[in-house]
């Protein structure tokens, strides 16, 4: 909550009226990523749900792990051509932000449909936590460039999922797996 009073109040208080115009784009091209998997994680959730964590198939999880990493690479690069080509530095940036936003989502989903709900609220506490340090910091320093701005979004995201994975792969073991074009249909 105190983030979202952060950039909702303060950020815009900082930044230029064009430089927020930006950064919210950014946030409202970021509030989309979650298609890009094309419900792949939700799919996950529906099969995973009511199971235990002792029930989970790692070699299952470990190709739709590795399956959904190969997609979201194939969307991310097809996004950062896109931004490329438009000089949008925005869509460039959501580019890179997208992997690790899929993933949150994704160990999230799976720590839900077991019951581990203690990881599942440490992962966003964890995010909501890295993300009000660095806001204040950039507001203590009162810098005006929405790309500043974006790309701390972007590193908070790497961090967050580098959090998450390791709670990840505390309760799950992923193993060397070829990714499969059939566990990715039956999933979405």
């Amino acid at each position: 909550m105190l983030s979202t009073l952060l950039t909702t109040f303060f950020v815009p208080a900082i930044l230029s009226i064009e430089n927020y115009g930006h950064y919210k784009m950014y946030l409202f091209y970021v509030s989309y990523i979650g298609a890009s998997h094309l419900g792949f994680c939700d799919g996950i959730y529906l099969k995973y749900g009511g199971m235990k964590k002792e029930e989970v198939n790692e070699r299952g999880v470990s190709i739709e792990h590795k399956t959904l990493f190969i997609f979201e690479i194939i969307v991310s690069f097809a996004v950062l051509i896109l931004g490329a080509i438009r000089r949008d530095f925005c869509i460039f940036i959501l580019a890179l932000t997208n992997i690790p936003l899929i993933f949150i989502g994704f160990y999230n989903f799976i720590f839900q449909a077991v019951g581990d709900f203690r990881r599942y609220s440490r992962n966003q506490l964890m995010a909501t936590i890295i993300n009000l340090l660095l806001t204040i910091g950039l507001l203590v320093f009162k810098i005006d460039d929405y790309k500043i701005y974006v790309l701390l979004h972007c590193i908070i995201q790497y961090i967050s999922w580098y959090i998450a994975f390791v709670f990840f792969r505390k309760d799950y073991r992923l193993l060397k797996v070829k990714a499969s074009v059939k566990v990715l249909f039956s999933n979405i």
